[in-house]
């Protein structure tokens, strides 16, 4: 058996453009979400670093 090799179109390996802005959504809505979960960190290290005031019990 032979097999037929297909030209392909380099223009068909593109995707279309509404794809590849609502990719770009979702990337652009998941570093939101992570940029607010590092400040999150961060806030809780900066508390953890700070001493507790005099007479204050836990």
């Amino acid at each position: 058996m032979s097999q037929r090799r297909h030209k392909r179109d380099p223009l068909s390996l593109i995707p279309p453009s509404d794809l590849i802005a609502h990719s770009l959504r979702e990337v652009e809505t998941e570093a939101k979400q992570l940029r607010i979960l590092l400040r999150t960190a961060r806030e809780i290290e900066k508390a953890a670093k700070r001493p507790e005031p005099a007479g204050v019990a836990s």
